[in-house]
């Protein structure tokens, strides 16, 4: 429990505690260092998820080729089809050494032979820092 110069009390109650409103008596030490029973209303707020608990990437991706270029662009999405939220940005995660993919912007990957290597493993890196890892597979489309 914290209490600043301004007289804001900030406090994190235990894992257990329900969210809602709650009355608590506090015993505060005065100035002249005698115990003064305090009473306060408190919030408790449920804990901020984050964003990589709040979304997952799509099993799959969609990759546009054309029949004289050597790889294709796959698309990352999230939630079902949906874009990657602004901030957030995709990377390959690796296997060993080998790079199946390259970055070209926040949510596409580069895939230089996207019929040879059928999937993916991404990682996408959230605006709040959180990660999610994920398998994606390639579904290819040739544009003529």
């Amino acid at each position: 429990m914290s209490l600043s110069p301004n007289g804001a009390l900030t406090l994190t109650p235990p894992r257990e505690t329900p969210v809602g409103h709650h009355h608590v008596r506090i015993r505060a030490t005065g100035q002249d260092g005698s115990p003064k029973p305090v009473s306060a209303d408190i919030d408790v707020l449920p804990a901020a998820l984050l964003d990589a608990d709040r979304h997952s990437i799509d099993a799959w991706c969609e990759v546009i080729t054309r029949p004289d270029s050597p790889g294709g662009v796959a698309i990352v999405t999230i939630d079902g089809g949906r874009a990657l939220p602004e901030g957030a940005h995709v990377e390959s995660a690796h296997h060993g050494t080998r790079i199946s993919a390259v970055p070209v912007n926040d949510d596409q990957m580069w895939v230089a032979s996207p019929r040879l290597i059928p999937s993916l493993r991404l990682r996408v890196v959230y605006p709040d820092g959180s990660t999610d890892v994920a398998g994606a597979a390639l579904l290819v489309h040739e544009r003529s």
